[in-house]
């Protein structure tokens, strides 16, 4: 018998599982290679996946105002460890 939180898991994987899949879908990209078998000319599928390419954003309009202009604030280590 299944406990409720197994079903949780299980459920969450599969929606995580989902999600994943259909985000793959949209870089992967379609391609195909002309080879040769025998004197038969073939098409050759090659599937290829499309790196996104990532842009830096300037930070400077998301700050304070008191922070524009000047080195960036210091920043307290938040929570235990080192």
């Amino acid at each position: 018998m299944l406990r409720k939180i197994d079903r949780d898991v299980k459920r969450f994987r599969q929606i995580v599982h989902g999600v994943i899949k259909k985000e793959f879908r949209k870089y992967l990209t379609q391609g195909e290679l002309i080879g040769r078998q025998g004197k038969h000319i073939v098409s050759i599928p090659l599937p290829q996946i499309e790196i996104p390419r990532f842009q830096a954003v300037d930070p400077t309009p998301y700050l304070p105002a008191a922070y524009r202009g000047t080195a960036a604030p210091y920043i307290p280590h938040c929570g235990g460890g080192l």
